[in-house]
């Protein structure tokens, strides 16, 4: 994979959405419809390497449409970049089971460390980048 040919997202969660964990929102369905567009559009310029942050919220979006988009084009690879080994532990166990459903589903895991600290999202960032 070629680093300069990654694409990389991470964003909100669910707290500082206007609709917050209600998906069926128009406005979270139209989100995620022009996620789908920017990816295709990224895929047509010849990024094929896709890393997800696998936050709750706008990044599981993301990863949920990358996986669509690989389902449709050939030769994507999905990374999923954890923070800390403990990201989901807190979660609700719906939350759980869409995050361990979509990692089973990555080609690559990139932990960026064991235990959570303050800074970890945003080592998780920089290594993204």
């Amino acid at each position: 994979m070629k680093r300069e040919q990654s694409c990389c997202f991470t964003g909100h969660r669910p707290d500082k959405l206007p609709w917050g964990e209600n998906e069926s929102d128009p406005r979270c369905l139209a989100l995620k419809r022009r996620l789908e567009g920017e990816l295709t559009q990224v895929y047509n310029r010849g990024y094929r390497h896709f890393i997800c942050g696998m936050a709750r919220g706008c990044d599981l979006y993301f990863c949920e449409a990358v996986l669509e988009l690989r389902s449709r084009r050939p030769g994507i690879t999905l990374e999923a970049a954890i923070p800390c080994e403990e990201q989901a532990a807190r979660w609700r166990e719906r939350d759980r089971s869409r995050y361990f459903r979509l990692m089973e589903q990555c080609d690559f895991e990139t932990m960026v460390q064991h235990r959570y600290t303050s800074g970890c999202m945003q080592r998780r960032d920089r290594y993204m980048v």
